[in-house]
Formats: C-alpha cells, sequence, structure tokens
C-alpha cells in the first residue's frame, strides 16, 4: 500500500465532435499517487480539448478539395452561395498544440492578446519563420469570425474567414467604409465561393464578398426584423482578450506543430499563398 489521493472522475460521451460530460461527484474511481493522477488528468484534458466545439451560433463553412464547393451549413442543407447581414465581426488569433484541436490552446479576441500565451506581439507562435521553401510561415492562425443573419436560414449563424480569404474581406470592408459609407451592418453581402489550386495539391476554396441591397430596403419584413435583432443583440458579443485574462502560461520552446504545417505568406506582401504545406482553414 501507499499514499494515494482519492478522486473522483468524469464520465465523458463522445458524440460526433462534442464531448458532454458528468461529474460522479461521489464515485472513487481509484486510489492513486500523484503521478498517476496527473497522468489520468493530462489524458482527460487531451481527449476534452480535441472533442469540445468551439463556437458561439451554429457554423457555415466552405468545402474544400472539391471543384465545385459549396458551403456546408450546421443542420441545413447545403447551400451555392450565402446572402445574409453580418450583423457583426472581429478579428481573431487562434494557436493550437495539436492538429485535432477543435477548441484553440490559445485564443485571441482583437488580435492583441492571447488566453494562454500573453501579449500577442511577444509571442512566439505569432511569429513570422523563414523556412527552406523560401516561404514565411507562422503556427498562430489569423481569422475573421463573422456573425451572419442569413436568408432562408433560421437565427445566427457565424463563418470563419480563414487567411486564404481575409484580403478578400478586407477590400469588401474598406470599399463599404470608404465608397458606400456605410458600416457592413447596413447592407446584405452576397458571399460566394471560388476555387484555387496549385500542382499537386487539392483545390482550396476563397470566399468573395458583395454588396446587396441595404437593410432598410429588405422586402422580406420578417428577415428584416431578424437583422434588426441580431445588430441589436450582438453589438458587443465580442469582448477583446484583456491582459487580466492571460493564464500566465509560457510558450513552450520549439514546441507547438511543425512550421511547415502552419500558414504560408509571401514575403512581400505577407498574404497568404498556399503553395505547400497545409492549407491552412
Amino acid at each position: 500500500m501507499h499514499d494515494g489521493v482519492t478522486i473522483t472522475y468524469k464520465e465523458i460521451s463522445m458524440k460526433k465532435d462534442v464531448a458532454t460530460t458528468e461529474t460522479a461527484d461521489t464515485t472513487a474511481l481509484a486510489v492513486m499517487d500523484g503521478a498517476a493522477q496527473d497522468a489520468l488528468k493530462e489524458m482527460m484534458e487531451k481527449v476534452l480539448k480535441k472533442t469540445t466545439k468551439y463556437k458561439l451560433y451554429p457554423t457555415i463553412a466552405a468545402q474544400h478539395g472539391v471543384k465545385k464547393p459549396k458551403f456546408e451549413v450546421e443542420g441545413q442543407d447545403d447551400q451555392d452561395t450565402i446572402s445574409g447581414v453580418v450583423v457583426q465581426y472581429e478579428t481573431m488569433r487562434e494557436y493550437r498544440e495539436g492538429k485535432d484541436d477543435l477548441a484553440p490552446t490559445c485564443s485571441s479576441v482583437g488580435g492583441q492578446y492571447g488566453t494562454a500565451f500573453g501579449k500577442c506581439s511577444e509571442c512566439q507562435y505569432g511569429k513570422w519563420e523563414e523556412c527552406d521553401d523560401g516561404k514565411r510561415r507562422k503556427e498562430c492562425k489569423d481569422n475573421v469570425k463573422l456573425i451572419i443573419v442569413a436568408k432562408g436560414l433560421p437565427g445566427r449563424y457565424e463563418m470563419k474567414v480563414a487567411p486564404t480569404s481575409m484580403k478578400n474581406w478586407s477590400d469588401y470592408e474598406k470599399m463599404l467604409a470608404n465608397d458606400e459609407q456605410i458600416p457592413v451592418a447596413a447592407t446584405v453581402t452576397n458571399i460566394g465561393l471560388t476555387v484555387q489550386s496549385v500542382t499537386g495539391k487539392k483545390p482550396w476554396s476563397v470566399l468573395t464578398f458583395e454588396m446587396g441591397e441595404s437593410i432598410a430596403e429588405i422586402d422580406d419584413k420578417a428577415f428584416q426584423a431578424e437583422v434588426f435583432k441580431g445588430i441589436a443583440e450582438c453589438k458587443n458579443i465580442f469582448v477583446p482578450t484583456k491582459e487580466s485574462a492571460v493564464q500566465g502560461k509560457k510558450p513552450k520552446v520549439n514546441s507547438g506543430p511543425a512550421i511547415e504545417d502552419a500558414e504560408v505568406v509571401d514575403d512581400d506582401t505577407a498574404v497568404e499563398s498556399v503553395d505547400s504545406g497545409e492549407i491552412p482553414f
């Protein structure tokens, strides 16, 4: 016999990519020494990290690897295009220690501070690195998260603008602000898909954005009312990550996924050009 610790356990129920947990407060799993207890805790944390969905609303995601991609809408039929109002959006950053992790190891709303590793500008995972193929990559991925009220779809959805589509989104946002002098939420946005490819790689999808009618001109009054409701209720949905939210962790030196598997950019423009490594979706 040895001195040990009686611990409770969590039953993990796997349903697709979502993990639900129930804590058995009165059931002793085992009497373990400290090392065994730590090993079990680490194992359970890894399982939960890889099976917990990280989202605010049901998702809309572009298909990749096919010649004629569609939008996969959670709980609904696939769509060729998405037409709706982006009621809110925010720049995000996400670093995942494991490729299969759906919930990020560290994330940032606003791109200033991460939840695990502190100030983004000082984090090793956000630094561009020179690679053997002449491209520059980093392990923390930038994206823009859109909250959309879409025509023909119930409620609100979220869509991630991946690095391969961020220039198109930025150009669209600037066009609305400079040429039309209206905010993004003042107009219907028509979102489509184009396909890009390079030799030896599967094709990937790039989002396109076009301005539709203003929200004042929407004929469907029920949809218009849902848009106004979404604008009001999502006004403060994204709270930028503050320094006080940092968990106090420090990045491990030379740890995390290989640089070759991270984002690829052109040196001069810092705009992603995926021609080697994994497509960063």
